[in-house]
């Protein structure tokens, strides 16, 4: 983890080489700082703090509930009021955003509740199952195409990983990379792609190819620090039910 938060901060500092706005990602980058040598420290002292059997109890819990919460949202009639809670809004997708992080995390989840050496116990296995089965309904509910397309992605990693572990993470490591390194120059590609909207509008196509422009401009401003990642709060203003615009 420690290594990965490094790594981060060096891929950080990398992008003032090509910046073309140096000076705000130089602010940007001391600004992150602490943020990094926090990660490092709490990297550093995870494994003093908690061990591997407590982050997955810990990891499986968490996981657990946030399944269990949007199951509730999504299957109880009439809707329980739990977005409120967090004062978000209710007629935002809030169930499909709170899907993709379960996606993500269940993977990490599994691979703790698995003995560091050997074969996992009965136990291990009912509870890895019992993750599995109410992640993948909790993304089902959701209906969120991204977290479904992450969820069966893993799926097949990790049952590839199983045969050939190291392989896999290679590969895995080798896609991210490619991703970050391809980004800046797709996103201006996919910003000018016209297709036939009647088959993709049920998928949001217009939407989506305006985010991906704005993208696109703002990473080549800001390259690799997320700011282009923010690129949807720049499109053009909609209308929301209360009649103001965002």
């Amino acid at each position: 983890m420690a290594r990965l938060a490094w790594a981060f901060a060096a891929l950080a500092a990398a992008s003032l080489l090509w910046s073309i706005d140096r000076r705000d990602t130089g602010k940007t980058l001391t600004q992150m700082a602490p943020v990094v040598v926090a990660g490092v420290a709490l990297a550093a002292l995870a494994p003093r703090l908690w061990t591997r059997d407590a982050a997955a109890r810990w990891l499986w819990a968490g996981l657990m509930t946030g399944a269990a919460l949007i199951l509730l949202e999504g299957l109880w009639t009439p809707p329980l009021p739990l977005r409120r809670l967090v004062h978000a809004r209710e007629y935002l997708p809030d169930l499909k955003r709170a899907a993709t992080p379960l996606a993500v995390l269940v993977f990490p989840a599994l691979a703790l509740l698995a003995p560091a050496a050997g074969r996992p116990s009965r136990r291990a296995r009912m509870l890895g199952l019992a993750l599995l089965v109410s992640v993948a309904a909790a993304i089902g509910v959701a209906q969120s195409g991204s977290a479904m397309l992450g969820f069966g992605a893993g799926l097949i990693a990790a049952l590839a990983a199983l045969v050939a572990p190291r392989l896999v993470a290679a590969a895995l490591a080798g896609a991210a990379l490619l991703a970050l390194a391809l980004a800046p120059l797709l996103a201006p590609i996919m910003a000018h792609w016209r297709g036939d909207f009647a088959w993709l509008e049920r998928f949001h196509a217009n939407h989506r190819l305006s985010i991906w422009r704005a993208f696109g401009e703002r990473v080549w401003e800001r390259p690799w620090l997320g700011h282009g990642f923010g690129a949807s709060d720049k499109v053009w203003a909609l209308p929301r039910p209360d009649g103001e615009r965002t």
